[in-house]
């Protein structure tokens, strides 16, 4: 459970966090507050037994006052963490600097791989982030030892120890592991192989096996003439021995794929680059597998224009199917987006809007305002979009704002 609920985060030092205001559905307000609280009563009931409490503390905000947002504020921030789910006050993060170069540690182009990263000069750390609902703290856990990038953690089950990328002596690409308490670092990846990177890596839960994608197949992206790197995944067992160590490719595709985890159920889930379907560069799909890369099959996603790039996926604590990513492009803002909630059990069929009610798009020069028809999340799976701010399966939401 501890492996679970904590989370691996990036905190850019000099940035604040705030809540995205999508211009459609405001957020920080006092409606969206409400929202929260009522949605929070009515979805765990006694769990949430201050519900009624933060509701009549928000009737008393003054919205006249010159303190209303920061009084607003505050209640938001006790309202969501009283959430009966977030029943720990502790989270792994990558704390980071941006780089001289200007880069944040994010690949160039969501169809390319860690590769594409400065590699070392980086001013970042592991961290502890705690005392959540009193006065939030960083402990410093691990620094690596040649200033190099600090990427893509996985917490082993009991919390005791850390999966990571990072650069080792020969200034490739590696995956480590280290305790929770910063020692005992390990390099569990070949160390005598020159120009091949292993990073995404994940936990097994065979003694002694991981998983990392890795350049070792040799591939180039076609779409660029071989110049970016492919990444295949690949399965390391006996991690920990350097003489003993047994590594084996278990993905074959034409271009790469990206962050491997665990199931509750024993399967692998990764995003897999399948360059077949739709238009190859929508077709970044969820697949399942064996740990061992027999039963390869679409969990979410196959057949569809949206999202394009379902980045970071991971399965959400105490559910059996749900799982939780970031909804991103091909060629966007990289590993970046909204966050939204899919249920493949539920459905798997994208795109969830479709089918306009009306062609008649108005008088030329003019603008038009589409209510698109929704899919139900039985149908697509798609069970809540925080860039809407509501549920994907109401059936009418604005679409678009746009000029003839």
């Amino acid at each position: 459970m501890l492996r679970n609920i904590l989370f691996c985060l990036f905190i850019f030092a000099g940035t604040t966090a705030s809540a995205y205001n999508n211009g459609v559905v405001p957020v920080n307000t006092s409606d969206s507050a409400r929202r929260l609280i009522d949605d929070l009563m009515q979805t765990y009931g006694d769990q949430y037994p201050q519900g009624k409490a933060f509701l009549e503390r928000l009737e008393k905000v003054d919205v006249q006052s010159s303190n209303a947002q920061s009084e607003l504020d505050q209640l938001i921030r006790e309202a969501a963490l009283a959430n009966p789910l977030l029943d720990f006050d502790k989270i792994l993060c990558v704390r980071r600097k941006p780089h001289k170069s200007g880069k944040r540690g994010f690949i160039d182009l969501n169809a390319y791989t860690n590769d594409t990263i400065p590699r070392r000069e980086w001013d970042n750390e592991i961290v502890l982030l705690s005392h959540l609902r009193t006065t939030p703290t960083l402990t410093s856990v691990y620094r690596h030892y040649n200033d190099g990038i600090l990427r893509d953690l996985d917490l082993y089950f009991d919390g005791s120890k850390i999966l990571f990328a990072s650069i080792n002596e020969k200034g490739n690409w590696a995956v480590f592991e280290v305790g929770l308490d910063g020692k005992n670092l390990c390099e569990l990846t070949p160390k005598d192989q020159e120009d091949i990177q292993w990073f995404d890596p994940c936990y097994l839960a065979e003694e002694g096996a991981i998983l990392s994608f890795s350049t070792a197949g040799m591939q180039g992206v076609p779409c660029v003439a071989g110049v970016q790197k492919v990444a295949s995944l690949f399965r390391v067992d006996d991690a920990w021995d350097d003489n003993s160590r047994k590594v084996r490719q278990l993905t074959f595709e034409q271009d790469s794929g990206w962050h491997p985890r665990l199931l509750d159920d024993g399967r692998v889930m990764y995003l897999r680059w399948q360059y077949t379907e739709t238009p190859h560069y929508f077709d970044r799909i969820l697949f399942t597998m064996s740990p061992d890369g027999r039963q390869q099959r679409a969990l979410w996603g196959s057949g569809a224009f949206f999202p394009t790039a379902y980045k970071h996926a991971r399965p959400v604590p105490t559910h059996d199917s749900m799982v939780l990513g970031v909804v991103s492009g091909h060629h966007s803002l990289p590993e970046a987006g909204r966050l939204m909630l899919v249920d493949p059990n539920l459905g798997t069929h994208h795109p969830f809007r479709y089918d306009p009610t009306t062609k008649e798009w108005g008088v030329p020069g003019t603008h038009a305002d589409f209510y698109p028809r929704v899919y139900p999340k039985e149908v697509t799976g798609c069970v809540q979009d925080s860039r809407l701010g509501t549920r994907c399966h109401r059936q009418r939401v604005r679409q678009s704002r746009r000029k003839l």
